[in-house]
């Protein structure tokens, strides 16, 4: 809904896709550049990191991580000084698909999204805002 939505206009791939073709219709249309998109088809993972300056508050330090795309996938929080985190985020690698992995969860996730992405971004992002909140919660 913004200027700078790319799910709309010359700046939007086919059928409302954010993922737009780079060097395409768009950059002549516009008659020029635009900002780069965080979330690319060619994305592997997003991180943010965060950190409180006064830790006894019940802050923790965290790195917020999202496999794959980060338009279709889950910010989970790693915790800095832990001693583990889940398996599906130490299991396979990109060059073998593994259901049992985050990364190929929501790569699977992304890549059909792409077929139509207005019509599925609706269940996708009522999925994403419930495993978010549920993470936000805990």
């Amino acid at each position: 809904g913004t200027v700078i939505d790319l799910t709309v206009g010359p700046l939007a791939g086919p059928f409302g896709s954010p993922n737009r073709i780079e060097g395409g219709a768009g950059l002549h249309v516009l008659g020029g550049q635009f900002a780069r998109a965080i979330s690319l088809p060619r994305t592997s993972y997003c991180t943010l990191c965060q950190s409180f300056p006064k830790k006894h508050d019940g802050h923790l330090d965290k790195m917020w991580f999202a496999s794959d795309a980060p338009a279709s996938s889950v910010f989970v929080p790693f915790y800095t000084n832990t001693s583990g985190y889940s398996s599906a985020y130490r299991t396979g690698h990109m060059a073998e698909y593994d259901d049992r992995s985050a990364w190929w969860v929501f790569d699977f996730v992304a890549n059909w999204m792409d077929l139509n992405y207005r019509l599925m971004s609706i269940d996708v992002a009522d999925k994403i805002a419930e495993l978010q909140n549920a993470i936000d919660r805990q």
